[in-house]
């Protein structure tokens, strides 16, 4: 019990930087959905993204919706296949960004010199964050990039990377529907029904009051078989 409380404070101090580090940068804070304290995989993504809205918008959200990682479709199937297939149908995964401000689309597209003086900014707050979560622990929690960006800033903060998964954003379409094309699928492994239950599951463990629906979606079915194949194979 008192390990459980020591980490507990430690996420606890770790959400107080998050929010003042925000308050400097004019950010909004986006709960990360914690699932277990002690991870076997750390995903770690760019940014949080709030589409076209501006801080103001993402600011009135809902409760329900000021949780990072839930709020699309690409997010949801990235935790079913971290679920099912990475973590053998246990909630043994930790999501997080390596700056934790949500941006514009078009600004987190900006020039590289930019990016990388953002996320700087937030690298020690990130490197705690994967301290708190067990990274640096002997057989710690494998770190798995969500794409080619995160991978190469991780790898220049001197953080060992397991696995660089393609990011699901609209720019990787193309990417993702290559790698789809090179797999060998069995089409009944995509069950909108288990994915749906899932939801249903997740939800539930989080406390969000709120329903999501997978009907079938190409560009959905494509991610998944590439998640799939990626993370049962690491």
């Amino acid at each position: 019990m008192e390990i459980l409380n020591s980490k507990q404070n430690q996420i606890d101090n770790l959400i107080n930087s998050v929010k003042a580090k925000l308050i400097e940068v004019n950010g909004s804070y986006l709960e990360i959905p914690i699932l277990t304290l002690n991870p076997h995989y750390i995903f770690i993504a760019m940014e949080p993204s709030t589409g076209s809205k501006s801080s103001e918008q993402e600011n009135e959200k809902s409760k329900n919706e000021k949780m990072n990682f839930i709020n699309s479709k690409y997010d949801l199937i990235l935790h079913y296949c971290a679920y099912k297939y990475l973590c053998k149908n246990n909630f043994d995964y930790y999501i997080t960004d390596i700056a934790k401000a949500p941006l514009l689309v078009k600004k987190a597209n900006d020039d590289n010199i930019e990016r990388i003086k953002r996320w700087n900014s937030w690298a020690d707050i990130l490197l705690t964050e994967l301290d708190i979560f067990g990274y640096k622990k002997e057989n710690g929690a494998k770190i798995i990039a969500i794409g080619e960006k995160a991978y190469e800033f991780m790898i220049c903060k001197n953080v060992r990377v397991d696995l660089c998964i393609p990011h699901y954003s609209w720019n990787n379409s193309n990417k993702i529907k290559k790698m789809f094309m090179s797999l060998n699928i069995d089409n009944n492994e995509f069950d909108l029904n288990n994915i749906n239950n899932f939801i249903i599951q997740l939800f539930a463990l989080l406390k969000i009051n709120r329903t999501f629906i997978f009907k079938e979606d190409v560009s959905i079915k494509r991610l998944f078989f590439v998640y799939k194949d990626l993370l049962e194979n690491i």
